[in-house]
């Protein structure tokens, strides 16, 4: 793989991963604030001190609600995912810096590193919105094979460099 082309696929996926990363990060907050909620209501319920058949079914409920939001946080694994796609678009970056300074001699053990990367790429776990920017953001330039067609994406050609794998 030329000096170009793999610093493009490095750039166009640590793009990418860093859109995921955002992504996850913003649905983490997302379920995020009815665990504060829930858990402001459970302190303001069970300061009034009353041990009634009212409160304590309430208390019930609501402690219900907390462990349904945080099964789903967890099934979804979302933080992990968050995490995952923030490291891995740190990799891709910095692996995109080393490829810029780097002499061709080096090129083979680059493209290793990054064909180690792209396999640790979620790219089910990336919304299709955020792969059609990146597509659209890299017309020009080369792109990773997931981002080519082989993922069921259709792109246009506008250069040759946009179609070659």
């Amino acid at each position: 793989m030329n000096h170009q082309k793999l610093l493009d696929k490095a750039e166009c996926l640590a793009l990418l991963c860093s859109k995921a990363n955002s992504h996850w990060s913003f649905i983490r907050f997302l379920f995020q604030i009815p665990i504060i909620i829930i858990a402001t209501v459970m302190v303001v319920m069970n300061s009034f001190n009353s041990s009634g058949e009212r409160m304590r079914i309430a208390n019930v409920v609501v402690n219900g609600c907390n462990i349904l939001v945080l099964s789903f946080f967890n099934q979804l694994r979302v933080a992990e995912k968050a995490e995952h796609f923030k490291n891995i678009s740190n990799d891709f970056m910095k692996l995109s810096h080393i490829i810029e300074s780097c002499d061709t001699e080096n090129m083979i053990a680059l493209s290793e590193k990054y064909d180690s990367l792209v396999i640790q790429v979620y790219f089910e776990d990336i919304p299709n919105k955020y792969k059609k920017e990146v597509i659209n953001i890299f017309k020009n330039r080369f792109r990773p094979i997931q981002l080519n067609g082989c993922s069921g994406f259709i792109t246009e050609p506008s250069s040759p460099i946009g179609v070659i794998a």
